[in-house]
């Protein structure tokens, strides 16, 4: 079963849009980031010096520094991988805090200041959840009892209070009346006995990075119906 209505935003809810603006601009800072790289440089550096010692000592590497040697190398890797993932990281995150300060933070405040949540509730008894592969997102078909369909695909949709059952017999998806802006999803109560699942390596190719269905789309037909449309083969 679904339902869709609109009424004011509540504390919880108003709670997870103040969260986007207060978190994504202190994503990453600049001492942080120098904090970790001169960490992880600095131990780069004294493998580099410890290797050296092992490999040019007089006589050459003998004894204990024949075990310590490959150990340093080890190390020396891991530091040089870690300062990289360090500055790569950095890079990232502020483009993405400065794309959200441009694009989004406005949307987020002009949905407070708006006060208006449009929720979609789900009841289901059924579930086929296609799970992620690699980069991919999951898939959630929940099964409304009326020959329809919920279709839901994206990395955003679990509950907001991470103790609450997911996939869920019932819950509640949240959205912005103003600029449809994702808020979450709350309520999730119940959690669904009847799931099968199935990975989207099972998927064809064609399915992994596709539009189409749109998420949170009413579907005709059954869970399976829906996945056998879909190109999914029993057979596999």
């Amino acid at each position: 079963m679904l339902n869709k209505h609109e009424r004011p935003l509540n504390k919880t809810e108003r709670r997870c849009l103040v969260y986007m603006l207060e978190t994504v601009p202190g994503l990453v800072t600049k001492l942080g980031t120098i904090r970790w790289f001169s960490l992880w440089t600095g131990i780069l550096i004294l493998c580099i010096f410890l290797f050296a010692i092992g490999l040019f000592r007089a006589g050459g590497p003998s004894g204990v520094w024949l075990a310590v040697l490959p150990v340093v190398v080890i190390f020396g890797i891991l530091a040089f991988y870690s300062a990289y993932m360090v500055v790569s990281s950095y890079i990232h995150l502020s483009r993405f805090s400065k794309r959200f300060a441009r694009d989004e933070a406005p949307r987020v405040r002009a949905a407070l200041e708006d006060g208006r949540a449009s929720v979609c509730s789900i009841t289901s008894d059924r579930v086929v959840f296609i799970e992620a592969f690699e980069d991919e997102d999951s898939v959630y078909i929940f099964d409304l009892g009326d020959s329809t369909s919920f279709f839901i695909r994206g990395q955003d949709y679990s509950p907001e209070n991470d103790e609450e059952p997911w996939p869920a017999h019932q819950f509640e998806i949240v959205r912005t009346v103003l600029n449809d802006q994702m808020v979450g999803i709350f309520s999730a109560r119940g959690r669904i006995e009847n799931m099968r699942k199935i990975s989207m390596a099972e998927m064809p190719e064609s399915f992994w990075s596709c539009d189409e269905p749109k998420t949170e789309t009413i579907l005709s037909g059954k869970p399976d119906e829906i996945l056998s449309r879909l190109g999914y083969k029993a057979a596999h």
